[in-house]
């Protein structure tokens, strides 16, 4: 087939697969309790858009997801001639991108049980550590026997990742703005993602080598990590009523 049939066929898969879906299993929005006069319960507490930019948290978010969003946009793009250059065929490298893309699937199937397990601050922490460790498998190619663990920890936290943003916004500052938080959030993200490969090319140009620009990936967003563990969440006295 032709592209233009191609496209109409996905389309019509996506609309087959999606809006009978949409349409019929979502849940109503929650209906939030009144509050006493004087009194904000806990699901009522909501950050305006200046408030949140007032916060640390909120910047520690935006660099950690940017710092992400670049690194893996990067990979995408240059890990083929990476392992290509590490003697791989190039009907394997090509296949990796293929797999990190079907591993996302099982990343965001377990991300709701375990958020709801152990939080979803920690949960959010976890995938930037856990992508950490999958750039520092794919910098240690030549010395790891095989890809799938990287193959396995890339796709899954790429795919938690995803859901991650979207929950860890409305847990930390309410669900009255996450509109406005999200998209001032998402403008720092969404612009890793567009500048990450050529960023990367750039800096393989500088150091000589992808196995170093691999580890400084690895570096940053294992720090991103960390950092968001330890931010302070914005004080309840500070936030404002919806």
């Amino acid at each position: 087939m032709d592209w233009r049939t191609a496209l109409f066929t996905l389309a019509v898969f996506l609309a087959v697969t999606t809006i009978p879906v949409h349409a019929l299993l979502l849940r109503p929005p929650p209906t939030l309790a009144v509050a006493t006069p004087g009194a904000v319960s806990a699901a009522e507490r909501s950050h305006s858009l200046d408030e949140a930019l007032r916060t640390v948290v909120f910047w520690v978010l935006t660099v950690a997801f940017v710092a992400s969003n670049f690194a893996v946009n990067a990979v995408t793009v240059h890990v083929t001639p990476y392992l290509v250059g590490h003697g791989y065929p190039l009907a394997t490298a090509a296949m990796t991108i293929g797999w990190i893309g079907a591993m996302q699937l099982a990343g965001r199937l377990m991300f709701g049980p375990i958020a709801a397990r152990f939080g979803h601050r920690p949960m959010t922490a976890a995938v930037f550590v856990v992508q950490a460790i999958a750039l520092a498998l794919l910098a240690s190619v030549r010395h790891v026997p095989t890809l799938i663990p990287m193959i396995v920890l890339m796709g899954a936290a790429n795919g938690m990742g995803t859901l991650a943003r979207a929950s860890i916004v409305a847990e930390i500052f309410g669900r009255r703005h996450y509109g406005a938080i999200s998209g001032a959030m998402a403008l720092g993200s969404n612009g890793a993602r567009a500048v990450g490969p050529v960023g990367a090319s750039l800096m393989l140009l500088a150091l000589g080598a992808y196995e170093t620009v691999f580890w400084i990936f690895a570096a940053a967003v294992f720090v991103a990590g960390i950092a968001l563990l330890s931010a302070r969440e914005p004080h309840p006295s500070k936030m404002g009523r919806p």
